[in-house]
């Protein structure tokens, strides 16, 4: 009776457990704009039994988005650090998921989902419209005369009316918010095909661009100062 009693009692003792017991909390959803970071704050906490390094990693980022760590991505649990995700301006927008992956050798292997939105930047293309008293420098010729910027038919683009004072040369250019730059993407209009790119700020545009007629470029800069 007491071998069996012995038996029975070894036959439903719980065995222990070969790896540590582990949990990160603050995984969350996280929303950036384009051009601008987010932060998430993990903590990660030992359980129970043995512990071990685990290592941090963030798996799915969009294209023009990354994960840094501070101080780290790894440690002994209980440890705290935290993810800044990074969005560059061209980044791609929408909904993505997401995993935060831990992972380690003496304390298993966990994934936390979370979904990562991307939006563009505001609209900065209407702070542009309007007339400006410009100054043009082709070669060693100098012009001055007045301009008009318009809306364009998408987000961040501008329209230039006659542009440089080419009847009917009307140019569209795409504004980078972030940058605050410009770019005019080659384009022909009336026989004549620019390009070109330049920056602004508050009250000015500065661009640089080549128009090319019958075989003919020239190379200009222009000083748009808004009225």
């Amino acid at each position: 009776m007491l071998f069996t009693a012995l038996l029975v009692g070894a036959c439903n003792k719980k065995s222990a457990d070969p790896t540590g017991v582990y949990a990160i909390h603050g995984v969350q959803d996280v929303t950036i704009e384009r051009g601008n970071i987010a932060a998430m704050a993990l903590v990660v906490e030992h359980k129970e039994g043995p512990q071990g390094i685990v290592n941090l990693a963030i798996s799915g980022l969009p294209n023009g988005v990354t994960a840094a760590y501070n101080p780290g991505n790894s440690g002994t649990p209980s440890f705290s650090t935290a993810v800044t995700f990074s969005a560059i301006a061209q980044a791609d927008t929408g909904t993505f998921p997401v995993s935060v992956e831990a992972k380690s050798d003496q304390m298993g292997n966990k994934s936390y989902q979370m979904k990562l939105h991307i939006k563009k930047a505001p609209d900065c293309s209407a702070e542009r419209i309007g007339n400006y008293a410009t100054s043009e420098v082709c070669s060693s010729t100098q012009y001055t005369y007045t301009s008009s910027v318009t809306a364009g038919n998408t987000e961040n683009r501008i329209m230039f009316p006659d542009f440089a004072e080419f009847a009917g040369l009307n140019i569209y250019a795409d504004l980078e918010c972030l940058t605050n730059t410009i770019a005019i993407p080659t384009q022909t209009a009336n026989g004549i095909t620019v390009s070109g790119s330049g920056s602004y700020s508050v009250n000015q545009m500065v661009i640089h661009y080549t128009a090319t007629q019958d075989s003919i470029t020239v190379s200009c800069t222009m000083t748009m100062n808004k009225l």
